[in-house]
């Protein structure tokens, strides 16, 4: 008599899903893997559905990263796809399925089990949103009728609900394909996991692409005739027309079947797992956007739905079912999007999040380009960088530009993953050519800028910090721009005196005042303030990122 072999099982597909079944056969070549995924696909890249959409990526079949058969021909994997996890049975180790094609029921029997069940996207219960043509873009089938629409001339009109990752790659591509788009998003900006004055680039950007931007509105209800919806009624009575209607208001766990099984549930509502992706239940693991995680800035329990997260999770509970014993640390929510020709990415904690934590933070702006400032075609990236105040521990970093911006996002996000301060920034040694960088990259440049901050060397103050304290008498505000540079205007009260000039000019300071002295990004001010210290100035700050920061915020603001 033969042992019977182990049988792992794998609850969806995708990226957690695959990855998992994957390296549970790639440990244990005799176990049985078997992947149940209640979609048509097993394995597709569903970041990729925008970018079909709008023609940038041209064939279908570059979106399906693997099938059935070649799973079955490479790994030996026995995948059912069509197939739903209807229950799960830990106490007799079993799991009941349902073909979605037939309705029929089986039954599979488990050494271990994965949840891969990923999130499910929210369809809130408002009239008329079951119309043919409110859609949504998570599945390739989704997408196919999208730009079936698109290509045969049926969509004049877009309607993107919702200004998150999708829905922004959405209005990009559908704007590519010729279509006018008007975005409706609930909050008081688009991407909310930025601060609000990093995504004005992203504004400005869409404006001018000719997408009509409505914001801190909702949707009430669909306006339907026949089974179409040929109207959006928000919030305010506002009435938009328009040929198809996308939804992309966010997404949830989707940990029902999870819970109904015992499987224990995080506060964030996503399931609960240990480094080694294992669930409160026996023998049951989970991994993906179904799972809450460590977010490795902040030490809370967070959850983050993205991709990279979920195959490194997928990996390791894969790994783990078969009998290994790895873990998986955590995460810092890095993303990036692009949105025309603007880059937005973000690693680890922005300020609200700091605040939300009850953090001691430190933040600088800087602006800089993505290459040596001689060399043709340099484009301007804003960075925004956080630290711990006492320690100097990098926090978080958001980058908004064109080029570039994505190179050094993961910088930071490898210097956040290694404990790094702020001060290492500066000694970084990074690759440098005129076509590539500069011999001090803007993220050595912006270390060096927060490190100032960090010694005491030079204080500085934001553009939100000072907006608060403008009026006050005891405020003494130095723009130390060029005299053309003032033509465009300066901040409110501020006494004007250039660089070269200031030494000579002193007496028309007070040195017992609190001054705060800018340019147009922030050196001129700090060489400044060298100067201004030295000559007995003891209350200095300098504002971070100089008129460009102010003027974001102020922006923002309006």
């Amino acid at each position: 008599m033969t042992d019977q072999k182990k049988s792992i099982i794998v609850i969806g597909g995708v990226a957690a899903g695959a990855s998992a079944a994957a390296k549970a056969r790639r440990e244990d070549e005799q176990a049985e893997v078997s992947v149940f995924e209640k979609g048509e696909y097993i394995s597709f890249a569903n970041c990729g559905l925008p970018y079909y959409v709008g023609d940038e990526i041209k064939n279908q079949k570059a979106l399906l990263l693997h099938t059935p058969e070649s799973l079955k021909a490479r790994f030996n994997l026995d995948v059912y796809v069509n197939q739903e996890v209807v229950e799960i049975q830990p106490e007799k180790h079993i799991v009941l399925t349902r073909d979605r094609l037939t309705g029929a029921m089986g039954e599979k029997r488990y050494d271990k089990l994965i949840i891969a069940t990923g999130a499910r996207p929210i369809v809130p219960p408002i009239e008329g949103i079951q119309s043919s043509n409110v859609q949504l873009l998570r599945t390739v089938p989704e997408a196919e009728q999208l730009k079936k629409m698109v290509e045969s001339g049926q969509v004049k009109k877009a309607v993107v609900i919702g200004g998150g990752f999708i829905g922004l790659e959405a209005v990009e591509n559908l704007h590519r394909q010729g279509v006018e788009v008007t975005l409706i998003e609930k909050a008081d900006q688009v991407m909310t996991p930025f601060d609000k004055e990093m995504v004005t680039y992203i504004d400005d950007e869409l404006r001018g692409m000719g997408v009509r931007m409505v914001m801190e509105n909702g949707v009430q209800k669909f306006i339907t005739s026949g089974d179409q919806a040929v109207a959006v009624e928000l919030e305010n009575g506002e009435k938009v027309e328009a040929d198809v209607f996308l939804l992309s208001i966010g997404v949830r766990p989707d940990v029902t079947l999870a819970q109904n099984a015992g499987v224990k549930l995080g506060a964030s509502g996503a399931i609960e797992v240990n480094e080694y992706m294992e669930t409160n239940v026996e023998d049951v693991y989970a991994a993906g956007d179904a799972v809450e995680m460590k977010h490795l800035a902040s030490n809370q329990t967070v959850w983050i739905p993205l991709a990279g997260p979920a195959n490194k999770q997928g990996r390791i509970a894969g790994a783990n079912a078969a009998g290994r014993r790895m873990s998986f640390k955590g995460a810092y929510g890095t993303s990036i999007v692009r949105v025309g020709k603007v880059v937005a990415g973000k690693t680890g904690l922005a300020e609200k999040e700091c605040q939300r934590n009850n953090i001691d933070y430190r933040v600088t702006y800087n602006f800089h380009g993505d290459h040596a400032g001689y060399y043709p075609g340099a484009e301007n990236m804003m960075i925004k960088l956080i630290s711990e105040k006492d320690s100097g521990r990098i926090l978080g970093v958001q980058i908004v530009g064109g080029n570039g911006v994505d190179k050094r996002v993961d910088v930071v996000a490898t210097a956040i993953y290694g404990g790094m301060t702020v001060e290492d920034l500066e000694s970084l040694d990074l690759a440098y050519a005129p076509p590539f960088g500069a011999a001090k990259d803007p993220i050595i440049m912006t270390g060096m800028n927060h490190s100032n901050s960090f010694r005491g060397e030079m204080d500085t103050i934001t553009p939100a910090e000072l907006a608060a304290k403008l009026g006050d008498s005891n405020l003494q505000l130095v723009d130390v721009r060029n005299p053309n540079e003032w033509k465009a205007g300066t901040i409110e009260g501020a006494i004007t005196i250039p660089l070269d000039d200031l030494r000579q000019n002193l007496d028309q300071l007070d040195p017992n005042k609190e001054t705060v002295v800018y340019c147009r990004s922030g050196q001129r001010s700090y060489f400044g303030s060298c100067i201004l210290r030295n000559n007995g100035f003891k209350n200095l700050r300098n504002l971070t990122g100089g008129s460009l920061s102010w003027g974001i915020y102020q922006k923002s603001q309006s």
